[in-house]
C-alpha cells in the first residue's frame, strides 16, 4: 500500500480552506441566475405587482438565509469537510446522504433550463430592438383598426377589444 492509499473503509479528512467570505461568495454565485432577472419583471410584476414582488423576494431571501445558516452550522460542528453528501452521511448514514444528493443534482439540472429560457426572453428582448417591423401581432391587428370598413363589417363598438377611436385612427388614403 502506497503512501497516499487508505486502508478500505477509512477516509482521509480534507483540510479545511474556505473563508466565510468565500462561503458567501459561493452561496450568492449559486443564487444570482438569469431568472433572478427576468422572472420579477416577466412574471412576479404584472400578476403581484411591486409590493408583491418584493414581498416574495424578501421570502426567497429568508428561505436562503435559513439555509445558509443550516450549512454554516453543520461546518461548524462537523468532523469533515465537504458538502452535502458528507455532512447527511455524517448525521443519517449512507442511503440518507446519497438520496439527498441525487435530488440535489436534480434541482440543480432543473435550474439549467430555468435560466434557459430566461436568456431566451434576454434575446427576444435584444432581436426586437434591432428588428425594423412591428411585432407579429401588431402588423395585421393595428392596420385593420385604421379603416371604418373594418369596424362596420365586423360591428365592431366601442367596447370591443378591436375598437379604435375615430380621432386615433391613422388616414391612410
Amino acid at each position: 500500500m502506497s503512501k497516499n492509499e487508505m486502508p478500505l473503509g477509512q477516509f482521509k479528512a480534507l483540510d479545511r480552506y474556505l473563508s466565510p467570505i468565500d462561503v458567501w461568495a459561493i452561496a450568492f454565485g449559486c443564487m444570482v441566475g438569469w431568472g433572478v432577472f427576468a422572472m420579477p419583471g416577466t412574471t412576479f410584476l404584472p400578476v403581484a405587482g411591486p409590493a408583491g414582488t418584493v414581498i416574495a423576494m424578501l421570502i426567497g431571501m429568508l428561505i436562503m438565509l435559513i439555509i445558509g445558516n443550516n450549512f454554516s452550522f453543520l461546518m461548524s460542528r462537523s468532523s469533515m469537510t465537504g458538502g452535502v453528501y458528507s455532512y447527511t452521511k455524517e448525521a443519517f448514514g449512507r442511503d440518507h446522504a446519497f438520496l439527498s444528493c441525487w435530488f440535489l443534482c436534480l434541482s440543480y439540472l432543473t435550474i439549467v433550463f430555468l435560466n434557459g429560457t430566461a436568456l431566451f426572453f434576454i434575446v427576444q428582448y435584444y432581436t426586437l430592438m434591432l428588428d425594423a417591423h412591428p411585432l407579429s401581432y401588431l402588423r395585421a391587428n393595428t392596420a385593420m383598426q385604421q379603416f371604418l370598413q373594418f369596424h362596420e363589417t365586423y360591428g365592431i363598438t366601442e367596447g370591443d377589444g378591436m375598437w379604435l377611436a375615430p380621432e386615433d385612427r391613422v388616414p391612410v388614403w
